[in-house]
């Protein structure tokens, strides 16, 4: 009876120490997805291409991303204030590899667009750091 007690006491722990691990392992994504966002605010493309994962190297070539990310950022203007929203962890999205995902909602404001929202989908890479795999914005 007191070995099923202390099973039944250290469940709770156990799952409070996944979640933790989730948690760090989401901070960790955020702080990466804000500072590839800054390189993009900063008008620094061919950085942020560099740091970014490759499912978006794969997809657009270094010489395409200037074109690509300015032509969608630029006209919005600087940024003003930029706040998370929310933080998903996966390990399964459609389309995608498995791997280690966190899908990361920002609310935005920009000088030219008051309101919007960035979608940014960090992926940790065989090395453990997180790089951006998708960006959205609407």
């Amino acid at each position: 009876m007191k070995k099923l007690l202390l099973i039944l006491l250290c469940l709770p722990m156990i799952g409070f120490g996944q979640d933790n691990d989730r948690l760090v392992e989401k901070n960790q994504a955020i702080l990466s997805a804000n500072n590839w966002l800054t390189q993009i605010d900063n008008r620094e493309y061919e950085l942020s291409w560099t740091n970014a994962d490759i499912a978006i190297q794969n997809v657009v070539a270094m010489k395409d991303w200037e074109n690509l990310i300015s032509g969608t950022r630029e006209p919005l203007g600087k940024i003003i204030e930029r706040t998370v929203v929310s933080s998903e962890y996966h390990t399964e999205l459609p389309g995608a590899p498995d791997g280690e995902y966190v899908i990361i909602v920002f609310e935005s404001s920009f000088k030219n667009k008051k309101s919007a929202i960035e979608t940014v989908t960090p992926r940790k890479g065989e090395d453990g750091n997180w790089r951006v795999a998708g960006y959205y914005i609407k």
